[in-house]
């Protein structure tokens, strides 16, 4: 045996037996996977097995080293050769058994790095495993971290470090500081976010140590864990010299960490201190620290932002230099220095501002003041004076025509014309000056009464060593146009010439003053323009009279019409140098009074529907003659009836009457927003008497009223007639009608011998009615029409009969579609003769179509038209009357209560009363049965003779019928009654009417030991169906359930009406083996003589012939056909000639 990758020695002659000849014996070859080598007798032979390779020799001295990383155990087996002295030689093997033994994983490299928080922040390795034979593996976080400081922490906050996400995360603060991710194949990578704190301040590049617990996992679950080491170097400031240069009293602003580099722990960093002249100066970390320097101050705040002044008045440069140190978030330091290199220079005054262009306006403000500023240097204080040129915008500059001139007097700028001083500009020492207009100047755009001209002095800046600079001070003089405010005046109706002028409230600005006068230049009207002359008048023509006017705004107005109205005029205002502005004069007139007359009001009519639901508008007018225009109308509707609705938006409701104001300048007004709607479905509603008042209010003279009426008729409109109907009804002798409700009412009594007997109004089936709000509205005529197989007779009405259309059919309830015979009609004049009319005779299906006329006339006596006066309503309906009600006695075999399927709900035909006519009845549910007694031995249940019922009025009831096997008499139907095994219980399963196989069951079958006679007088109606008494049975477990006399609900249906239902039931009923499920059994064969068919015999089916009846003689020995002579009269020979079985007796004759 030798271990996964290990090596063994041997010899495998050590076992041998070489025999007698053992001399010279060597081994000669091996052989391995069908190769032979020969071994040297001197020397080895090497040779490759699957899993290792042997060396050998001749003396059987071997090495076997295993070569392959196996995943289970092995083994190399080789054939040597053996040879003894004289050539004998024989064969055995070595097997090397390989013990494949498990490998853990070994991390061999951990790739620790570092990092450093000046450089990149992100750097990689590789953790490096020996998977052994289980190889290749995988790695993965361990979530062990360690570092090499107790309190790690990033700008004071501490480090968390979690696994999130399958990587380290190291957080401080909210912030990320560092991840560390760890891939399967081992390669990882470490990306630092943000910095870390290191605790040797005074080493700006210490380190800390970040380790990483690693897990190796081989193949087969194997693990080894190890640590990654990051060293994370720290990254200390390097604060950079600043140099600056500064002018001569000036101040310069910077930052002397711009420049400087403060590394990965830049949060927190600051300027802690400044050096300057052997003092150093703390700087807070919030405020500013002074120092004050040779030739300046400098203030400085812990952020770096500097401010430094120069403050002294130097002949030549000079130098300020400042040493500062700069400290980084976790407390490492660097100094440098902020130089401030000052440049001492020879200063000019340069003015700055001559305060901007100053503004006067001829129109009110006269004087303006302003500043000039120099900036002197380090030469100043200086001092401002005049340097005597003047310009302007303009020019030839003139006041009311004449030149301006302009000169120096006594220090000061002054402008003349003629003698008169129109301006003057005083400028003192400190630059700051007064400038005073004092007459107009003329301006030069005369259709722009705001233009201005620029007025221009020169001025001169002197430092202390005499140098100069100068400039000019801008004054802006703007015009002042004249200003034209509109005029109004008032001609009342007692007038007729207004006087005024126009002027009196316009302001004719400062350039009406010596020669140049303001004046009214032209007036227009209505499109036309009339120049007015410097002397004079002139008159213009307005709408309503003349207007005379001068120059001097001066003017006479003149009515010339008696009518109110308006006068427009437009007047031009020119002032002394041009300007011009316009304003209107209005003039108003009162109208003389002109009296109202000829007032008029009218209001239209409106019809309407009765059925009818909308608002219609009664057309309103008013108007008048004359007037001044000033009148207005009150329009007031009255006579509107109680349970009339309005709609006028407008009106309102004033004491009984609806009112409205209008504007009467016109005139005339036309209304159609007063809307009505009479109360509905009531044509007895008219409003004969709607009133209007027109009132025309006249505030000059009194008022005046003209009145009119209008009708709103309300037409009468048929409504339809209501037709239902309750046929669930009982009607007619002995005949019952039905349908889908059950009957209000209950039912009557029963009459001996008979069923249900009552007779219905018409009126409680078909149920025909009118709503007659007003009591206007009635019924005419009701026309109902019978088509039927039997015909229906009423007691009323006039009956006619009609034609029956050719292949008309009715339908029975269950669906029966049968030829119809009779059509039948009822016509009827009044509702209360349809109501008083009883149904007398008829049964079976039938359809019934109904007509009702209805008729409203408007008891007013007004109509719009009479084509809706009346309405036809139609209905349409199948109904089936019934006309007998028989009963059997029904067992509720489940428990459950006796289940009756009511006769719309059925397809069963039976004869109930066993007159031999089918009847189309009610019938029992299949899981409930009828008691039953096959009275002729047939095996079916032929008719109701063989139920328990009134059999056609034989018995009051069915219990009275069955009290005839009560042979004990006492009351109770059990096994001491003869007949009592005889009593059969019919669950007609499939509701046929045909007591088919496995449906007749005796009472024994059932367990059923006893019924009681002891019936109870219940009479309730159980659908269309009547229950009339009730009585128990018991079963042989002591239980009780009920049996009750079911009056079912049927229909005769004669032959001779439906002969396809005949054939078919009463093949089915005298089909002996009428069965096609299972076996059928012939129970019994009576008539002799004659060949008896029996088509549905199937021996397949395995039906049964029994011919005991046939074949067995009588209890004195005769034979069964009478003959009791022959010897041979039991005997019977039976034969099959082709598809026939023949039976014969003795005397040959023919049985089936």
């Amino acid at each position: 045996t030798v271990a996964e990758g290990a090596t063994v020695n041997g010899n495998v002659v050590s076992n041998d037996d070489v025999g007698f000849d053992d001399d010279g014996s060597a081994v000669t070859s091996v052989s391995f996977g069908g190769t032979s080598y020969a071994v040297p007798a001197s020397g080895t032979v090497s040779i490759n097995g699957t899993y290792g390779t042997l060396v050998i020799s001749a003396t059987g001295a071997y090495s076997y080293t295993q070569s392959g990383n196996l995943t289970s155990d092995q083994v190399d087996t080789f054939t040597y050769t053996l040879r003894d002295g004289d050539g004998d030689t024989d064969t055995a093997t070595l097997s090397l058994n390989i013990d494949a033994t498990d490998d853990n994983p070994d991390i061999t490299n951990t790739g620790n790095t570092s990092i450093d928080e000046s450089g990149a922040h992100t750097v990689t390795g590789t953790v490096v495993a020996d998977f052994g034979n289980d190889g290749p593996g995988s790695f993965t976080e361990t979530g062990s971290f360690l570092s090499s400081v107790a309190l790690l922490q990033s700008n004071g906050d501490q480090i968390t470090v979690n696994l999130t996400g399958g990587q380290y995360v190291g957080t401080a603060g909210g912030r990320t500081i560092f991840t560390m991710q760890i891939n399967s194949n081992g390669t990882f990578t470490f990306t630092q976010l943000d910095q870390i704190d290191h605790p040797n301040a005074s080493n700006p590049n210490d380190y800390i140590d970040l380790n990483f617990g690693v897990r190796a996992t081989d193949a087969d679950g194997d693990t080894d864990t190890d640590t990654v080491r990051i060293r994370v170097f720290d990254d200390g400031p390097v604060a950079v010299n600043d140099t600056v240069t500064v002018a001569e009293g000036a101040t310069v602003n910077g930052n002397v960490v711009s420049n400087d580099d403060v590394g990965f722990d830049d949060a927190s960093s600051v300027v802690t201190q400044v050096q300057f002249g052997g003092s150093t100066v703390a700087v807070p970390l919030s405020g500013t620290a002074t120092i004050v320097g040779t030739y300046g101050t400098l203030t400085i705040s812990s952020t770096g932002a500097y401010s430094y002044t120069q403050t002294g008045n130097l002949v030549n440069d000079q130098v300020d230099t400042f040493t500062y140190t700069l400290r980084d978030g976790d407390g490492d330091t660097d100094t440098a220095t902020l130089s401030l290199n000052i440049d001492a220079t020879d200063d000019n005054p340069d003015i700055t501002s001559t305060g901007g262009t100053r503004v006067v306006d001829e129109s009110g403000t006269f004087t303006t003041t302003g500043t000039v500023t120099a900036d002197f240097g380090n030469d100043g204080p200086g001092s401002f004076t005049e340097t005597g040129v003047f310009t302007s915008s303009l020019a030839n500059l003139t006041s009311d025509g004449q030149p301006i001139s302009v000169s120096l007097v006594g220090e000061q700028y002054v402008g003349t014309a003629g003698g008169r001083n129109i301006f003057t500009l005083q400028i003192n020492s400190n630059g700051s000056y007064t400038f005073n207009l004092l007459d107009q100047i003329d301006h030069p755009n005369a259709s722009d009464p705001n233009d201005f001209i620029d007025l221009r002095f020169g001025v001169r800046a002197t430092d202390s060593d005499g140098d100069t600079d100068t400039d000019t001070i801008t004054i802006r003089v703007r015009d002042d146009g004249p200003t034209a405010v509109n005029d109004t005046d008032h001609v009342s109706a007692s007038e007729t010439v207004e006087t005024g002028n126009v002027m009196n409230n316009d302001d004719t600005g400062y350039d009406d003053a010596g020669a140049a006068v303001t004046s009214v230049s032209s007036v227009s009207f209505s499109g036309t323009s009339y120049a007015v002359p410097a002397s004079g008048t002139v008159s213009i023509n307005g709408t309503y009279g003349t207007l005379v006017i001068s120059a001097t705004g001066a003017y006479t107005y003149t009515r010339s019409s008696n009518a109110a109205g308006n006068d427009v005029f437009t007047y031009t205002l020119t002032d002394g140098d041009g300007d011009t502005d316009t304003a209107q004069l209005n003039i108003t007139l009162e109208q003389t009074y002109v009296p109202v007359t000829n007032v008029q009001g009218t209001i239209g009519d409106a019809q309407f529907y009765e059925d009818g639901g909308v608002f219609q508008a009664l057309p309103i007018t008013a108007s008048f003659d004359g007037g001044d225009g000033n009148e207005t109308f009150t329009l007031r509707v009255e006579g509107i009836p109680s349970g009339w609705s309005v709609d006028a938006p407008g009106w309102t409701y004033v004491n009984g009457g609806y009112e409205l104001q209008a504007d009467g300048d016109t005139g005339s007004v036309s209304i159609n927003n007063f809307r009505v709607r009479p109360p509905q479905n009531d044509s007895d509603a008219d409003a004969s008497n709607i009133r209007l008042t027109v009132t025309v209010n006249d505030p000059d003279a009194p008022n005046q009223s003209d009145t009119d009426t209008g009708v709103a008729i309300v037409d009468a409109v048929a409504d339809p007639a209501a037709i239902d109907y309750d046929l669930h009804s009982i009607g007619g002798p002995q005949q019952v009608l039905w349908q889908s409700v059950p009957i209000t009412g209950g039912f009557p009594a029963l009459p001996v011998g008979h069923g249900i007997v009552y007779t219905p109004y018409i009126g409680q089936v078909l149920n025909v009615g009118l709503t007659d709000t007003d009591g206007s509205e009635e019924i005419t005529e009701i026309v109902v029409t019978f088509t039927s197989v039997f015909k229906l007779e009423l007691n009323g009405g006039t009956a006619v009969d009609l034609p029956v259309p050719t292949g008309e059919t009715v339908t029975y309830a269950n669906g029966m579609v049968v030829p119809a015979h009779y059509v039948t009609q009822y016509t009827f004049s009044s509702l209360a003769e349809f109501n008083a009319a009883t149904f007398n005779n008829g049964f079976g299906p039938m359809h019934v179509d109904v007509e009702v006329t209805t008729q409203e006339v408007n008891l007013s006596g007004q109509e719009i038209t009479l084509a809706n006066n009346t309405y036809v309503t139609t209905d349409e309906l199948d109904m089936t009357v019934g006309n007998i009600s028989l009963s059997p006695l029904v067992l509720d075999l489940d428990g459950d209560g006796v289940e009756l399927h009511d006769i719309d709900e059925t397809v069963t035909f039976f004869d109930l009363d066993g007159d031999g006519v089918l009847e189309a009845t009610g019938w029992v549910a299949p899981d409930d049965g009828l008691l039953a007694f096959d009275r002729n031995g047939d095996g079916v249940i032929n008719d109701g003779t063989e139920l328990f019922g009134d059999q056609g009025g034989a018995f009051d009831h069915g219990f009275a019928a069955l009290a005839t096997m009560d042979s004990n008499g006492d009351e109770i139907i059990d096994a001491n009654d003869a007949e009592f095994e005889n009593l059969l219980v019919w669950r007609d399963l499939n509701g046929d009417g045909i007591s088919g196989e496995g449906e007749l069951m005796t009472l024994s079958d059932l367990g059923i030991i006893s019924i009681s006679l002891e019936a109870d007088d219940t009479g309730y109606a159980d659908g269309m169906n009547y229950i009339s008494h009730t009585a128990t049975f018991t079963f042989a477990d002591g239980t009780e359930h009920s049996i009750v006399d079911a009056w079912f609900t049927a229909i005769s249906i004669y032959e001779e009406s439906a002969p396809e239902l005949y054939a078919e039931y009463t093949a089915a009923l005298e089909d002996a083996l009428s069965d096609d499920v299972g076996a059928d059994e012939l129970a019994e064969m009576i008539e002799l003589g004659a060949a008896n068919n029996m088509d549905d015999l199937d021996l397949s089916e395995g039906d049964i012939i029994d011919f005991s009846d046939l074949v067995a003689a009588n209890d004195d020995g005769g034979a069964y056909n009478g003959d009791s002579g022959s010897s041979e009269s039991a005997h019977v020979d039976l034969s099959v000639n082709a598809d026939q079985l023949i039976v014969t007796d003795q005397q040959n004759q023919d049985v089936i």
